[in-house]
């Protein structure tokens, strides 16, 4: 990590993430999908990296950057991206209103 890349908004962040995982494991994320299923996928990756973790196969076992890749993704769009969208979303709901 370069000291630059702390001043790169979190959308940037995670499209870089999404394009490495993409071009290195061919796995596409669809941040679109309803949250509920984000979270489910984050969890399974968190639960996954941390019996690796705890197996110390981290060096060989292949599958653990990418559940690391897609869970470090989604983690960051809950927090930074998804929390501004709802937030617009019921504003926007409530000028209709």
């Amino acid at each position: 990590m370069d000291v630059t890349d702390l001043e790169i908004s979190p959308a940037i962040k995670i499209a870089r993430l999404l394009k490495i995982l993409e071009s290195t494991y061919g796995i596409t994320i669809d941040l679109s999908a309803p949250i509920n299923e984000l979270i489910d996928v984050h969890d399974e990756c968190k639960s996954y990296t941390a019996r690796v973790f705890e197996n110390s196969n981290i060096g060989t076992d292949p599958e653990y950057g990418k559940a690391l890749l897609i869970q470090e993704s989604i983690r960051m769009f809950l927090s930074e991206i998804a929390p501004k969208r709802i937030n617009r979303q019921k504003a926007e709901k409530k000028g209709a209103n």
